[in-house]
């Protein structure tokens, strides 16, 4: 259920118009069960698949969709405010 759960909600939220009324099988066999080869070059991983399953550009529009659901960057170097009262409870320090 969770799985199902999660996987239309990334489809109401990162799928282009071009494939909206797709079904989460669909999605599933030509978004997630394909091969694809992972290269490393220093900083950058790059994934090479074939082109069949879908073309390039439909591909990049869901990975920039999908970047722009992160969380900004300045409230992924804060710690959240819970952490920092267990890190003082842990290294005896009053709260």
């Amino acid at each position: 259920m969770l799985a199902y759960n999660l996987g239309n909600f990334l489809r109401t939220l990162a799928t282009p118009e071009a494939i909206a009324d797709w079904s989460l099988t669909s999605l599933r066999e030509k978004l997630i069960k394909i091969g694809a080869k992972v290269v490393s070059h220093g900083r950058y991983v790059t994934f090479q698949m074939a082109e069949v399953a879908i073309p390039r550009q439909l591909f990049a529009s869901i990975m920039q969709r999908l970047a722009a659901l992160r969380a900004p960057q300045w409230l992924r170097q804060h710690e959240h405010p819970g952490d920092c009262a267990r890190k003082k409870r842990r290294e005896g320090a009053p709260s």
